[in-house]
This record gives structure tokens, C-alpha cells and sequence, in this order.
């Protein structure tokens, strides 16, 4: 499998092995077109420069004349042809004295009818003559030159390709060097930028390796505010989700396992309870009505927590089902607190516990609810203050207002719990320490149960307690018209 960095190094050399070698073919071809039209311009100044140093000169035989051409033409590096006006060669820088009369006419030659039809003409083609590939160039005269006896109507100079190709080849060959030069430069810049790119890639595959690994407490730094920035803050959000989900889901299996225990503890020990004196009442003389009476008690209190913990549990399935139907009505809050004093006022004092009832509120103050359910709701918040309230100690149960807002409070003088605790305490199936080997402690349901019902009525939880002194638990709903 190619890797991003492998890729982004293929594409960079690819691209620029393909601008190189389009580079090289196009400036290649401009070279040889500016080299060829180099060198006719060339020939053509070099032809002017022979007329004018001919006409000068004094010739006064063909020997002279053949010596001149040959200086010149070394001087020049061009080969030098003077031809008459029917084509007849009369001097060659190329071509020996005693050759002459065997060239060819070269009244066709395509440089020749070129320049009598208008006056200069070039060409590029093969010479038979010299055996080589030459470019062209000549003029013609209406007026002849005269040079010794001879009439001059055409002065061509030539050169061979060749030296234009190995001064095009020599070019081509430095321009080759630096391309491969640029390539291998390029190569080497490539290789470190997709390094530098694709690092920080790297690591985050890494990183989303280790997430899908279980690694949820590593996080990916990084600088940078671009797309590779945005993507890893993205990852360490979703990895610190994902460590919170976690972690809740561990938290609320400790606490679902807790709550089996507390639970088979809770019926364990009425079942023990129950079984142990129905066992006792089956073996005991009931001519003793008092010890009859002392058992059936225990049995009978068992059943009664027995089914406190039913309760708490179908009342929690129906609230977290939706199931529970809340029947709201208009309630007078004061006559409604009464009563419930009254209820727990003959269970509470018996006890050797100080129970006060405290009205900080019109007598004609309403609220919009359920009544079975926030009487079921004071219910569990007295009971737990009857468990945790020491002999001698005091609960009050209060009614007050507070911005258009009807306040319940249950207060007590009991052993109170940490705020760690009771930043906990609502949770289902939570229960704090002091209610660990306790029989006082319940299932870990009932404040739950408090916060679902007032939830229900769109209301607000009250909680505040502090160790060793006490604890106030209560709730506050929406003043109704």
C-alpha cells in the first residue's frame, strides 16, 4: 500500500520530471531555430564583408583570386563560391583549382534562383559537391563584380549543419545537466516537504490507532490551526468522549453491582428476619401472648421494609419508562404540609426525637401537582431523616416562599454526609458510606425517586449537609394562580 507520503513524492518528481523533459524538447527546438537564424545572419554579414574586401582588393590573376577566397574563408569559417551569370562555378573555397571545371552548374540551385528572383536567397540541403549537409546563403548582382578579368554575378557563402548541431548539441547537453541537476535538487526538497506534510499525518493514524486500541487518555498535540490542527482537536474531543463515556459506563456498572448487593442485603435480611420468627412462632408456647406479639411485630416491620423497597423499585421503572401518568392539580400547600405532619408526628416523637412544624406562608398559597407523588416525595425525604437522627435530636418540616416559588424543607440534626457524597446522592442505586454495614441503610433508591418526581413537576431539588451536623433535603415548586 502506497503511503500519502510516498504519493505527494511520486506527483512532485512526476511533475517535474514532466516540466523538465517539456522544458528540454520546446527550448530545444527554440535553440535550434535560434541558432539557424543565428548563423544566416551570420553568413549574410560574412558575404557582405567578402564583397567589400574583394572590390577593394587588387586581383589581377585566378590564383590571387583562389588564395583571397581560401584567407578569407579560414578567417570566416564559411565556404566561399563566386559563380557567373549562367551558373558557371569560377572560384571555391572547398574545391581545388584543378577541380573547378568539373563542378556542377549550379544555376538551379535553390540559393541561386532564390536570389536572382530576389536579389539574396538561402536554402539548407546536402552538397554533392563537398559530400555535407549545408545551409545556404546568397546575393545577386545586376551590376557584376569585377575582379581581375572575371564577372561576378553571384557570391554564395555556405556552412556546414554540423557545426550548427554541435553548437546546438553542446547547449542541449548543458541544459540536460541542469535539468537532472534540478531533478535530483527537486527530489531531495520533495523527499524533506512531504516529510515535514505527512508527519504530522503519521501521527495521527497513530493516534487514531491507539484510540481504536483503547488508549482514550492520550492526547495529540499540536501547533498548527490549519485542517491537520482542526482534525487532531476534533480526535482529542473525541477521545476525551469517549473516556468520559467510559467512565460513566464503568462508574454506573460499580454502581449497578453495588446496588445488587445492597439489594440482596435489603431482602435478605427481612426474608432472615421474617423466616426466623414465623420458625419461632411454629416452636414457641402461645399462652405467651407477649413473645407472640414481639414476633409477629418483627415479621410485620420486615414486610412493611419489604415492600417500601417494591415500591421504590416499580415507582423507579415506571418513571424511567414514562409510564408514571402525573395527575396535576391545584393543591393548597399549607393544608398539604399539615397533613403530613400529622402523619409522621406520631411515628417521629415516639422516638424521643424533636419534630417541629414551621409555616413561613400565606395560609391561601397554592402549587400545581401530584399529590400521591410529592407526598410520596416527603415521604422518603422524612424517612431518611428518622434513620440518620440520633435519640434527643430535632427535624423540622418547613413551608416558606421564595420568588414566586413554594419551598418544602426537611431538616435535621442527624450525621449528615460529605459534599462529595452529595454531589452523588440523587443517583440511582447510590448510597453513601454511613449507610454501608448499617441497618439503616436503605437500597439507595429513595432520593432518586425524590429527584425523578420533582423533575416531573418542573421543579427544583434542594440538598445541603455537612458532616456531624445535619442535613436539609427539600424541594421547590412554582407558585400556581
Amino acid at each position: 500500500m502506497k503511503t500519502i507520503k510516498s504519493k505527494i513524492l511520486l506527483t512532485y518528481v512526476g511533475v517535474t520530471i514532466l516540466a523538465l523533459v517539456l522544458s528540454w524538447f520546446f527550448t530545444s527546438i527554440r535553440i535550434s531555430d535560434y541558432l539557424e537564424g543565428l548563423t544566416k545572419e551570420r553568413i549574410k554579414s560574412a558575404t557582405r564583408q567578402i564583397v567589400n574586401y574583394l572590390v577593394s582588393d587588387s586581383i589581377d590573376n585566378y590564383n590571387n583570386l583562389y588564395n583571397k577566397i581560401k584567407i578569407i574563408s579560414s578567417l570566416n569559417d564559411t565556404r566561399i563560391t563566386l559563380i557567373d551569370s549562367v551558373g558557371k562555378v569560377w572560384c571555391d573555397s572547398d574545391i581545388d583549382i584543378e577541380k573547378i571545371d568539373t563542378v556542377e552548374n549550379h544555376k538551379n540551385r535553390e540559393e541561386i534562383v532564390n536570389a536572382r528572383n530576389n536579389h539574396y536567397g538561402f536554402s539548407k540541403r546536402f552538397s554533392h559537391t563537398v559530400h555535407k549537409w549545408m545551409i545556404y546563403y546568397a546575393e545577386y548582382y545586376e551590376n557584376p563584380l569585377h575582379i581581375g578579368d572575371k564577372k561576378i554575378y553571384y557570391i554564395r557563402t555556405s556552412i556546414p549543419i554540423i557545426t550548427i548541431n554541435r553548437l546546438g548539441t553542446e547547449i542541449k547537453f548543458i541544459l540536460g545537466i541542469s535539468a537532472i541537476l534540478s531533478l535530483i535538487i527537486i527530489f531531495v526538497t520533495s523527499l524533506q516537504i512531504s516529510e515535514w506534510m505527512t508527519k504530522p499525518l503519521k501521527n495521527l493514524k497513530d493516534f487514531a490507532l491507539d484510540l481504536k486500541n483503547g488508549f482514550y487518555k492520550r492526547r495529540f498535540h499540536v501547533d498548527k490551526k490549519d485542517e491537520i490542527g482542526i482534525l487532531a482537536e476534533t480526535l482529542n474531543q473525541l477521545a476525551e468522549s469517549i473516556e468520559n463515556e467510559k467512565s460513566e459506563v464503568e462508574r454506573l456498572e460499580s454502581i449497578k453491582k453495588e446496588f445488587i448487593t445492597n439489594l440482596m442485603h435489603e431482602l435478605r435480611t427481612p426474608l432472615f428476619v421474617i423466616e426466623s420468627s414465623l420458625e419461632t412462632l411454629q416452636n414457641m408456647n402461645f399462652a405467651d401472648i407477649e413473645k407472640v406479639k414481639e414476633f409477629v411485630g418483627k415479621a410485620s416491620n420486615q414486610t412493611k421494609r419489604l415492600h417500601k423497597v417494591v415500591d421504590n423499585l416499580i415507582l423507579i421503572s415506571k418513571l424511567r419508562t414514562g409510564e408514571q401518568v402525573v395527575n396535576l392539580r391545584s393543591l393548597k400547600a399549607t393544608d398539604f404540609i399539615k397533613k403530613i405532619y400529622d402523619d409522621y408526628k406520631e411515628i417521629i416523637e415516639p422516638k424521643n426525637i424533636e419534630f417541629v412544624l414551621s409555616i413561613n406562608a400565606p395560609d391561601d398559597i397554592k402549587i400545581l401537582g401530584d399529590k400521591q407523588l410529592l407526598s410520596y416525595a416527603l415521604d422518603n425525604l422524612l424517612d431518611n431523616s428518622i434513620k440518620y437522627t440520633q435519640e434527643k435530636g430535632k427535624i423540622e418540616l418547613s413551608l416558606s416562599t421564595d420568588d414566586g416559588h413554594v419551598v418544602f424543607i426537611v431538616s435535621d440534626t442527624g450525621k449528615g454526609i460529605s459534599q462529595n457524597e452529595l454531589k452523588k446522592i440523587t443517583e440511582y442505586f447510590y448510597r453513601p458510606e454511613l449507610d454501608h454495614n448499617s441497618k439503616t441503610g436503605g437500597a439507595g433508591l429513595g432520593l432518586a425517586v425524590v429527584k425523578e418526581i420533582i423533575r416531573m413537576h418542573n421543579g427544583a431539588l434542594i440538598m445541603e449537609s455537612e458532616l456531624s451536623k445535619g442535613s436539609k433535603f427539600g424541594f421547590k415548586l412554582s407558585i400556581s394562580k
